[in-house]
């Protein structure tokens, strides 16, 4: 056993470049492996901990107003842990750039339910304090003790910062679906105390209750008896937990990173394989008088086979070790970009998890051995004497295209040599090729996705959303021929925005209802074809994405429950009239004329505004900023900079994606290449005696490498397509939709970076030719 491990080491030695390019391959997949595991675990077991310590609640109960002692009527249901009470209300602070929404919330003293993480100050205990989220701090570049106005619907009030604080109920801080990427400098969180909220609102009463329950399982039988219980309150509606926005949003982030753990690393295992088959293959066919002799000499398969699948062993651990702990360093590092942009992870720190390490290394081996043990099982079965025999020549007959003599005769030597190489071992040549389909699908992945980003902006910001400014009034628009502003200088329509729970599909959905007239041309809906959907009087427009979620289709109903307070918790049933393609806002449409005929009115407070002249932008914004009456004013050039900054923090996964694509198409190369030279040394040798010269030679295998090339970037073309489509419709977030588009450069990129690699590795590979001993290589058995 000594003398065979001194052999394979040598034998490492000698075929050192074919291991390297395998080891990378592998350690390439094996980073990834390791490192969308160790990402996604540590966000797994973080927000368990976090939702665990900060005892994030089952249930949300809301009610248009419910005073503390009818609190008490819940307490009798045996199944409720906790129960708390709390107000909820969104107040405005005026800047001179812009009016931002806090989302500001009364907490109980002795707070058992949706407890805040304090980062930095304390408590909101005393009178007229106030604990804001560290985002919204950051972005106003807010203090602790500094002092703050905000304008609610009962009064303004002045507020001292008591500290900075976070809740696991808004891990991803976003108003509703359409505010995504969250924009933390127009919209935050904010706690207050009970006695504070009190004065504030004018009385001691709540519009939310939070209920913790013993067993998760029996939240929907508590949601039942609450629903009961509550005939005779302001009942508007209940949410579970996995149904809250941010709850939502947040675990299917951590799904994501699961489902990559999956899929990427199987693409480079593949590869890995097939390289070590080639290789492994070659060497066994190699050594085949070495192994006749080992077996006259006693050795059995068990102890032969065993030393060749320790080149698969040692390359699968090197690389498997070397690529997992890469892998779980910085790959988390660079989603923590992407992830901190949009989630708020309070005390988050990355874990080296060593059970992913040895996973990612037992992955490696299995693969490297499966395909090594497949390369060198036939030759095992023959017995010692024909072993250790020469390999008798295989039959070789004439390719189709030999028997085309016309073809034939017309091509040169060099070509007959090359293209008769391939057609007879075409087996190897399509083995070969499948490195550089997966590089080719993976750069098409990549390129894809920024064509994606880009259509994406485009579409939301200039085909759906056609307008300039949005304007949100704090009251409803009465008159919209006294709006206090030059009507001349701008186009303007109005619109109501509500929020309303869907009650008829498989589970209940939270949803933000717009409410506009078919005249208005600032939003616009498309089918997948780019047809402009209008409005009508007889239906509401759906999300794409939503009616396939809830297999809804044109002509279904659907129940609308009205969570206003002033709608009494209502429920309303329309048809869907119209399904549009939504990029950004999964939003349902209607018109006023259509829920008036259902005896609902809903009066505007929103207005639209397009100027006439781009210049006049900022006037009319400082106009509306500064008005009393409005809420917030927002500009879509802000918005799309907020929605493609979250995207760019993408941008360093896809490089890591092409250079690791780049790796994988150059072990495959070079691995052909090798494998190309070694096997035809003899011929190489006999056309060098003839007077070929080196650079003949090293044409032949250029030639014959560019078209293995082509090969695959012809079938990688076709699988990256299919690879792109399915990764994009499979990762696509509810609340925001990647259109599908792959432009000219996004193929002709990565036919330009796979036939580079190409060219750079067969030109590095001149220096095997030019060394070829002929003398040597000649006197070899023919």
């Amino acid at each position: 056993m000594g003398k065979l491990l001194l052999k394979l080491l040598r034998d490492l030695k000698e075929f050192k470049g074919q291991f390297i390019s395998i080891t990378l391959v592998i350690a390439v997949g094996a980073f990834f492996f390791a490192g969308f595991s160790t990402f996604s675990k540590n966000l797994s077991e973080y927000s368990s901990k976090y939702y665990e310590d900060s005892n994030l609640t089952d249930l949300w109960v809301y009610f248009d107003s419910i005073s503390p002692e009818d609190i008490n009527i819940f307490r009798q249901i045996d199944e409720i842990k906790n129960i708390e009470g709390r107000y909820v209300l969104d107040v405005n602070q005026k800047f001179d750039e812009v009016t931002t929404t806090l989302k500001l919330h009364s907490i109980p003293e002795n707070n058992k339910i949706n407890k805040i993480q304090i980062i930095g100050g304390g408590r909101p205990t005393n009178f007229q304090s106030i604990v804001i989220d560290t985002d919204y701090a950051k972005e106003h570049n807010f203090s602790i003790g500094d002092e703050i106005e905000i304008s609610t619907p009962f009064n303004d009030i002045l507020l001292k910062i008591s500290g900075f604080g976070e809740s696991s109920e808004y891990t991803i801080k976003s108003r509703d679906t359409s505010d995504f990427p969250p924009n933390h400098k127009e919209y935050g969180i904010a706690y207050v105390s009970e006695s504070t909220m009190a004065y504030i609102t004018g009385n001691n009463n709540y519009n939310e209750v939070l209920i913790d329950v013993d067993d998760p399982t029996d939240a929907e039988l508590v949601e039942s008896k609450i629903i009961e219980t509550s005939e005779q309150t302001n009942f508007l509606y209940t949410l579970k937990r996995d149904l809250n926005l941010s709850y939502k949003q947040f675990t299917g982030e951590i799904k994501q990173q699961e489902e990559l753990a999956k899929i990427l690393p199987l693409i480079f295992f593949l590869v890995a394989a097939v390289i070590t088959f080639l290789t492994v293959s070659r060497l066994v066919d190699s050594q085949r008088t070495q192994i006749g002799i080992m077996k006259a000499l006693g050795n059995n398969n068990l102890k032969i086979i065993s030393h060749y699948l320790g080149y698969a062993m040692i390359t699968g651990l090197v690389g498997g070790i070397i690529g997992s702990v890469l892998g779980s360093i910085f790959l988390p590092e660079i989603f923590m970009d992407q992830v901190r942009a949009i989630v708020s992870l309070p005390g988050f720190r990355i874990n080296i998890y060593y059970e992913n390490i040895v996973l990612a290394s037992l992955f490696s081996v299995f693969f490297g051995v499966i395909s090594s043990y497949l390369s060198c099982k036939k030759i095992l079965k023959e017995s010692a004497s024909s072993g250790m025999r020469a390999k008798p020549p295989k039959e070789v007959r004439s390719t189709s295209l030999e028997k085309n003599t016309k073809l034939w005769e017309k091509l040169s030597y060099g070509n007959k040599l090359i293209l008769r190489n391939i057609l007879l071992n075409k087996k190897r040549a399509i083995y070969s090729s499948l490195g550089i389909v997966c590089c080719v699908s993976l750069l098409i992945l990549s390129f894809g996705y920024l064509d994606s980003r880009e259509l994406l902006i485009d579409k939301q910001y200039n085909e759906v959303h056609q307008y300039d400014l949005k304007v949100v009034y704090n009251t409803p628009i009465e008159d919209r021929n006294n709006l206090g502003i030059p009507i001349n200088s701008l186009y303007y329509n109005t619109l109501a925005e509500t929020n309303v729970v869907i009650t008829n599909i498989d589970e209940v959905v939270d949803s933000n209802l717009i409410i506009t007239s078919k005249e208005n041309n600032f939003i616009n809906n498309y089918d997948y074809n780019g047809t402009l959907l209008p409005l009508d009087n007889q239906g509401v427009i759906i999300a794409e994405r939503f009616a396939k979620n809830y297999n809804l289709s044109k002509g279904d109903t659907l129940s609308l429950k009205l969570i206003g307070s002033e709608y009494k918790g209502r429920t309303i049933d329309v048809k869907i009239s119209n399904i549009s393609v939504q990029y950004i806002n999964q939003e349902i449409f209607a018109t006023p004329e259509l829920l008036t005929k259902l005896g609902v009115n809903f009066p505007p407070s929103t207005l639209l505004i397009k100027a006439q002249d781009s210049m006049d932008i900022d006037n009319i914004y400082n106009t509306f900023n500064t008005m009393n009456n409005v809420k917030e004013v927002k500009s879509i050039d802000e918005v799309q900079k907020i929605t493609e900054s979250g995207l760019q923090n993408l941008f360093n996964m896809i490089v890591v994606l092409i250079i690791c694509a780049v790796v994988l198409s150059s072990a495959a190369i070079y691995n052909i290449s090798i494998i190309n030279i070694t096997e035809r040394i003899r011929e190489l040798a006999t056309l060098k005696v003839l007077g070929y010269h080196r650079n003949k030679i090293n044409k032949l295998i250029f030639i014959e490498n560019i078209l293995i090339t082509i090969f695959g970037i012809v079938v990688g073309i076709p699988t990256g397509i299919v690879l792109y489509i399915s990764i994009i419709k499979r990762f696509t977030l509810d609340n925001m939709v990647f259109p599908i588009i792959l432009s000219l450069d996004s193929i002709l990129f990565p036919i330009i970076i796979t036939i580079s690699v190409t060219i750079l590795c067969t030109l590095s590979l001149r220096r095997t030719v030019k060394n070829i001993n002929m003398i040597e290589s000649l006197k070899s058995i023919e």
